[in-house]
């Protein structure tokens, strides 16, 4: 249930109403081919939840989505707890704070439904190789090769068989039933994979499917940072930029060692308080220097202390992997800890963010390897490390629960006025927002109400996709024109797609921009907007369209504009 406390909050333009948009408008009709195939089961599954009771409301979806993300939460934590003989207390502890620090919106499907079914896959991994049952590898194969269909770049989840590989060697495994094992899985992945082409490929045609899975993947012309070599700098970089806070952190125990050395050995007591006074003076201190801070909605309140939990996640793991005498299970758990953290990142274009977004498994696993590490290494000299660790956990765990009590996504950012009930849009009955959002929200709907114009068709611009499923208007094109992923050429077909039908059939969609573009329009003066030249190039299109059907300005707001053409 904890992932419902924010549902009736937030109104969000992007990435929420984006993909609640896709549910409802879901089929090549509407959304660009390239993400509806990328994404398609996501956005299946979405279509089908807008079809359950209260599924036409944004409350209603909330519901529904959130429930997505708490069964992922409540299935790991079930798995720790029953498989893993977890203390439940750490399991409980270590899901409260990966759902916390949960910052997507529950809306954003084919990441969740990516997580939940990359947890079932680990799940069945692990237990194909603890109990030797080949039945859970093929699961496990089928599950990961079912989650190409939920997103594409899930592809790099192939990496979860070096799991498999590892656990051979160490075991020291006959080649032939390292083989077996790996041919298991590749047999669920492949039969998964091939059942699900064959699918798309009769209900859209191959031919349909192959075309949108090119040219994602000819996108990055446009859009780099969807390129590979882009995303794994991108997490590369994360790590690196956080070398100022660990080199401090690490002359805090080194401070600590040197205390526990000096000090005479009876003084067991005193060396740890003195080494724990110098850990937490030494993070109070970069505390105030920036490491996080007390504002909640932003991500600077929890970035750095997750980037250190990771890297001692992925310390902490290391350090079992080569030795034989660690627990085969723990030395698995610790393999899937950097895996997580490491293929979550890859996939995406946001770096370490993903990772943070995605730690069902991964913090529980770490809390129960520091939880083993504090009970069975007493030694004095071990007291300074384990302080910190201790340390950079409660902050992140003070942080990360005030974060995900008080933090609710708006923009890729948090929401800093929520006081307002939006009353006047049906779908956004019960939902909260600022009160300028409302006003604009409400005005643009009563507008289109007056003219008789929901329902309609609509070309939008700007970072405003989400007005096609908060008015109910049909996109004519794809819904969030303005990223750079939109292909211009692709877009300028569409727009000719749209003025040939509109000719045929004497109907044009409304324009709808964002308050910005307006005044490029009225002033003329596209200086400031060519500076991201691929934006310039598709506002050029639709400028043109809009002259060539006699487009005028109809109704506009503070944040919208809409255009209607002469009839």
């Amino acid at each position: 249930m904890y992932p419902l406390r924010h549902v009736h909050l937030g109104v969000d333009l992007w990435d929420g109403g984006y993909n609640y948009a896709n549910f409802q408008f879901t089929g090549l009709e509407h959304m660009d081919s390239m993400w509806y195939f990328a994404t398609w089961i996501a956005n299946v599954f979405g279509n089908a939840l807008t079809k359950l009771p209260w599924g036409d409301t944004m409350l209603g979806m909330n519901v529904y989505t959130s429930l997505v993300v708490g069964v992922t939460g409540g299935g790991a934590y079930l798995f720790c707890v029953k498989k893993l003989h977890m203390p439940a207390w750490v399991a409980f502890l270590g899901e409260v704070l990966a759902l916390s620090l949960c910052w997507a919106p529950s809306a954003v499907l084919y990441n969740y439904l990516t997580y939940g079914l990359l947890l079932a896959g680990m799940i069945c991994l692990y237990q194909g190789l603890m109990q030797g049952k080949d039945r859970y590898l093929v699961l496990a194969g089928g599950i990961l090769g079912l989650n190409v269909g939920v997103r594409f770049s899930n592809l790099v989840q192939m990496g979860l068989i070096l799991v498999v590989w590892y656990d051979g060697l160490m075991e020291r495994k006959k080649p032939a039933k390292m083989l077996r094992e790996t041919g298991l899985c590749i047999l669920g992945y492949a039969g998964t994979l091939c059942a699900f082409l064959s699918y798309m490929a009769c209900r859209y045609g191959l031919g349909e499917y192959t075309e949108g899975i090119r040219r994602l993947f000819a996108m990055t012309e446009h859009a780099p940072d969807y390129s590979a070599l882009s995303m794994l700098e991108g997490m590369v970089w994360a790590y690196y930029n956080s070398k100022y806070w660990v080199k401090w952190l690490v002359l805090a125990v080194v401070i600590g060692f040197l205390v526990c050395l000096v000090l005479p050995r009876t003084w067991v007591w005193a060396k740890r308080i003195l080494s724990i006074l110098v850990i937490v003076t030494m993070q109070g201190w970069l505390v105030r220097r920036g490491y996080c801070i007390r504002d909640f909605a932003s991500y600077d309140s929890i970035y750095f202390p997750c980037i250190f939990v990771f890297e001692m996640a992925i310390g902490l793991s290391l350090l079992q992997l080569p030795f034989r005498k660690v627990k085969r299970e723990y030395r698995i758990q610790a393999l899937l800890v950097i895996l997580l953290l490491l293929l979550s990142s890859l996939g995406t274009n946001n770096a370490v963010y993903s990772s943070m977004n995605n730690l069902f498994l991964a913090l529980p696993l770490f809390l129960w390897m520091v939880y083993r590490f504090l009970r069975e290494y007493r030694h004095i000299l071990i007291f300074p490390l384990q302080a910190v660790l201790v340390v950079g956990i409660l902050l992140l765990a003070v942080q990360g629960v005030e974060f995900g009590i008080r933090y609710v996504y708006e923009e890729a950012a948090g929401a800093r006025d929520l006081s307002a009930q939006v009353t006047g849009v049906p779908v956004l009955r019960g939902i909260h927002t600022s009160p300028q959002r409302a006003a604009q929200l409400t005005g643009l709907y009563a507008y289109l109400e007056a003219e008789d114009l929901l329902g309609e068709a609509c070309i939008l611009y700007g970072y405003i996709p989400g007005i096609s499923y908060y008015m109910g208007l049909e996109p004519a094109i794809n819904i969030w024109s303005d990223l750079d992923s939109y292909d211009p050429a692709v877009m300028l077909e569409d727009l000719e797609e749209v003025d040939t039908r509109g000719k045929k059939d004497g109907t044009k969609p409304l324009v709808i921009l964002e308050g910005r573009y307006r005044q490029y329009i009225e002033t003329g003066d596209f200086t400031e907007l060519e500076q991201h030249v691929i934006a310039c190039i598709k506002f050029r299109y639709i400028c043109a369209y809009m002259e060539q059907n006699a487009y005028y300005l109809d109704y506009a707001n503070d944040k919208y504009a809409v255009y209607r053409a002469v009839r």
